[in-house]
């Protein structure tokens, strides 16, 4: 997925993206709020980025599991 960060919280480990229709989960373009797990390269990321990345749905909470800045 592509998407554009519009906020980082790193002591809630949340990043808020605007982000493109996903069809495999049905979801239109939306804005969400991400939880990052600790391993995730995510330190660097700031609000503006146009980032690349991949989630999985834990019960109602979005997990990424990579994300990286996109040119």
């Amino acid at each position: 997925m592509i998407g554009y960060v519009l906020g980082t919280y790193k002591e809630s480990k949340k990043i808020t993206i605007k982000h493109d229709p996903i069809p495999a989960v049905n979801w239109p373009a939306m804005t969400m709020r991400f939880t990052r797990v600790a391993d995730t390269k995510a330190d660097d990321i700031k609000p503006g980025d146009k980032v690349a990345f991949t989630f999985v749905q834990q019960g109602n909470i979005s997990v990424l599991r990579d994300i990286h800045i996109s040119k």
